[in-house]
């Protein structure tokens, strides 16, 4: 009887771990593993238009993104 209770109790604590391993990686994108591409800074400009500099292996641009279009406006000096 006792021993019905410890494979439950396990059971239930290791679905639990997987449970919150896979929330994390959905949640927090750093756990996910490197990534090429980082947002710098950006600037809203209005309704759904903003300026961003974004890194991408290794090279800073500047973006222009609108509703209906991302545009290249500079790539920046390091």
């Amino acid at each position: 009887m006792i021993a019905f209770q410890v494979i439950g109790s396990l059971v239930l604590i290791l679905g639990g771990l997987v449970l919150v391993l896979q929330l994390l990686k959905k949640y927090v994108p750093a756990m996910a593993g490197p990534r090429d591409l980082s947002v710098i800074e950006q600037l809203h400009l209005g309704d759904r238009c903003r300026l961003m500099v974004v890194k991408i292996r290794g090279e800073e641009l500047l973006i222009g993104v609108t509703r209906e279009h991302i545009s290249i406006l500079d790539k920046l000096a390091q």
